[in-house]
């Protein structure tokens, strides 16, 4: 939005403050939650608190909005929340609509659960989650083994890919666990490896 503002010496015109064009994160059903709603534009609204209301449509029962553009709360059901907010400032306001997403925790799956190498002879795990394009570790405490993700993240949405793989090659004979984790998965996947 553009203001027009008058000095004694001059009329200029300025950019105001804008809600930010950045994405919500997702929520997740009975976890906390906490994002910020920016503002970005011209430096000569910034003298005054950008204020922020729900214009239109609602957030999830649990999540709230406060004045200064923080949303808090703790979602109790799934789903896609559409809603509008107004800012405002001393020199404009301006509508902007957004999307909160709720799911529930993310869940890790593997296509095996134990793997059978022959040393020096490559293998490989599929990892896939309920959620897409989502970043996972894995920890490997054995030091002949060699457990390397292609993308580290689970694929993308409307992905032909039906998981990440994680290439395997064993450099001597043994027995360890994988495990995989996800930020706010319910647990650890555990993979058994062997290798002969």
């Amino acid at each position: 939005m553009l203001a027009t503002i008058r000095t004694a010496a001059a009329v200029a015109i300025v950019r105001c403050l804008l809600p930010a064009a950045e994405p919500l994160p997702n929520a997740i059903v009975n976890r906390s939650y906490a994002a910020r709603l920016r503002v970005a534009g011209s430096p000569a609204c910034a003298t005054n608190q950008p204020v922020f209301q729900i214009l239109s449509g609602a957030l999830p029962p649990g999540i709230r909005l406060e004045a200064g553009g923080e949303i808090e709360g703790q979602a109790s059901q799934a789903g896609i929340f559409r809603f509008s907010t107004i800012t405002r400032t001393a020199c404009s306001s301006e509508a902007r609509d957004w999307l909160l997403t709720v799911r529930g925790a993310p869940i890790l799956a593997a296509n095996l659960s134990e793997v059978e190498l022959r040393v020096g002879e490559p293998g490989a795990l599929i990892v896939e989650a309920s959620w897409p394009d989502l970043p996972y570790t894995v920890e490997n405490p054995a030091g002949w083994l060699r457990a390397v993700p292609a993308r580290g993240r689970t694929p993308p949405a409307r992905s032909a890919l039906a998981g990440d793989r994680i290439e395997l090659i064993a450099g001597q004979p043994g027995e360890t666990e994988l495990s995989i984790s996800a930020w706010r998965a319910a647990g650890p996947l555990r993979v058994r490896i062997r290798a002969r």
